[in-house]
């Protein structure tokens, strides 16, 4: 079936379904525990996230893991999380991978790894080897949406950096999309939408990203998600559902506005006020940031859009092939 405006990732990709990758897990756990929770009707309020619809998933590394045994039935703090053994990681290192959650289950299960590993692993540690990584559901959006969202993340990627702190834009495994080879192809994918030829364009999205970018488009493949892997370890719930807001609002934003629209308001970003306006629509964003801060975080990633999107022309007048 050839590929239109109106294809959407899991119709042309053949994901495993998220009802049984949470119907795997339901059965990892006894039922004693799991009557505790319901995945659909959690107490925990979900009115904090600004798209409680929108799938999550989150991976935490931690160091200095001494609980021997970490299983679901018997650690019932982590019955929304797996845990995993990782060689990056030292002293007792642990990866741990939260299911397919939103809305209020998603609340909970940040809530309940934090208050876990104060409890029963009071003497964790965050190294310079942790990392925090969230992957944002993808699989229900089209391949124009997709497009929109990486162009719309070019533009905010410092923002997303300066919320990480820590130089974390000059570590090699989180590299930014702006400064690497990848958003060469932001131009092709534009192009391949205004011809309408979003076979290549999903080719393109696929295949030829490298996973250690800040954001890694590769887990659109096989998971359909899109990983944010800017930040430090960490499992404080204020920080990560902070972080959370900030992709669902991106994706949301992406998913509303027109291709047109997003163009034609880039080429109207040169002032520090149409800066603060865009962050706002985008991600939210209201109250801290000063302009002259925002204007440093953007204005290098704005004039690279619109050299993206000068080229377009460019490629539509030689003709790529």
């Amino acid at each position: 079936m050839k590929l239109s405006a109106s294809s959407k990732l899991y119709e042309h990709i053949s994901y495993i379904p998220i009802s049984e990758l949470l119907t795997q897990a339901r059965k990892k756990v006894s039922p004693s525990i799991l009557s505790q929770f319901d995945y659909e009707c959690v107490q925990t309020p979900s009115n904090f996230l600004v798209d409680p619809d929108c799938w999550i998933g989150i991976e935490v590394e931690v160091e200095k893991i001494t609980t021997d045994n970490l299983q679901p039935a018997l650690a019932p703090g982590l019955v929304f999380w797996q845990s995993k053994t990782d060689n990056s990681l030292k002293d007792h290192g642990r990866e741990f991978v939260s299911l397919p959650l939103r809305g209020a289950p998603l609340v909970m299960a940040v809530n309940h790894l934090d208050a876990w590993l104060k409890l029963k692993n009071p003497g964790h540690v965050f190294s310079e080897r942790c990392g925090l990584h969230i992957h944002v559901g993808c699989r229900y959006m089209t391949i124009e949406q997709v497009v929109r969202f990486l162009f719309l993340y070019l533009i905010t990627e410092n923002i997303f950096f300066d919320q990480a702190g820590n130089r974390r834009s000059e570590n090699n495994f989180c590299v930014p999309l702006g400064d690497s080879i990848p958003a060469l192809k932001l131009p092709e994918l534009f192009w391949f939408l205004e011809n309408k030829e979003y076979d290549r364009a999903l080719d393109t999205l696929l295949n030829g990203w490298k996973k250690y970018a800040a954001l890694n488009v590769k887990p659109l493949s096989e998971l359909g998600t899109i990983e944010f892997r800017h930040y430090l370890g960490t499992s404080d719930p204020s920080f990560i559902l902070k972080q959370i807001n900030l992709i669902q609002s991106l994706r949301r934003y992406a998913i509303r506005v027109s291709t047109e629209t997003l163009t034609r308001q880039i080429n109207v970003l040169n002032t520090m006020s149409t800066y603060s306006t865009f962050v706002e629509q985008v991600l939210g964003i209201t109250d801290y940031y000063n302009p002259t801060h925002l204007k440093l975080l953007m204005e290098g990633r704005i004039l690279q859009a619109k050299s993206i999107m000068s080229y377009v022309p460019f490629l539509k007048s030689f003709g790529l092939k």
